[in-house]
C-alpha cells in the first residue's frame, strides 16, 4: 500500500502536534505556564484554541507569585483567590476573567486588558504597576482601588 505525500505530511503533522502537546502539558505541570502558552502558539489556530481552553480549565487557584504570565490570553480564566503577588501580567488579556479576592501586590498590569473582569475584593495596593495602556473593568477606580460595588458597601 502506497501512502500519498499529502497523507504522509498529515501523519507527520499529527505526530508532531501530539509531541508538542505533551511538551506543553509537561511545561504546564512544572509551573512554566508562560512557556507552555508560548509553545502552544506554534500550533495551528484550532489546536491552539483547544489546548488553551483545556489549560485554562485546569489552571488551579493558588500561588502564581513572581510568575511570568506576560502577554498570555487568559480570557475568562477563573483565578479567584489566587496569589499574583509580583506576577508579570503585562500585556495579558484578562477580559472577563475572575480575579475576585486575588492578591495583586507588586503585580505588573502594564498594558493588560481587564475589561469585564471581576476584580471585587482584590488586594490591589498602590504599588501594583499599571500604565495608560491598562484597561480596567468599568467602575473600577484606579485612585481608590475599589469597584463601584465596594464603594457602595462602605
Amino acid at each position: 500500500m502506497k501512502i500519498s505525500e499529502s497523507r504522509l505530511r498529515q501523519i507527520l503533522k499529527e505526530e508532531l502536534d501530539q509531541e508538542l502537546k505533551k511538551r506543553i502539558y509537561d511545561l504546564y505541570q512544572q509551573g512554566s505556564i508562560g512557556q507552555a502558552f508560548e509553545l502552544a502558539k506554534t500550533l495551528d489556530e484550532a489546536l491552539y484554541e483547544e489546548l488553551r481552553n483545556d489549560l485554562l480549565s485546569k489552571l488551579p487557584a493558588g500561588n502564581y507569585r513572581r510568575r511570568d504570565l506576560s502577554g498570555l490570553d487568559l480570557t475568562g480564566a477563573d483565578l479567584e483567590g489566587t496569589y499574583l503577588t509580583g506576577a508579570d501580567l503585562s500585556n495579558a488579556n484578562l477580559t472577563n476573567a475572575n480575579l475576585a479576592g486575588t492578591y495583586l501586590r507588586n503585580a505588573d498590569l502594564s498594558g493588560a486588558d481587564l475589561t469585564g473582569t471581576n476584580i471585587e475584593d482584590a488586594y490591589y495596593p498602590e504599588v501594583t504597576k499599571h500604565d495608560e495602556e491598562t484597561k480596567f473593568p468599568q467602575g473600577f477606580d484606579v485612585q481608590t482601588h475599589k469597584t463601584d460595588l465596594e464603594r457602595m458597601k462602605q
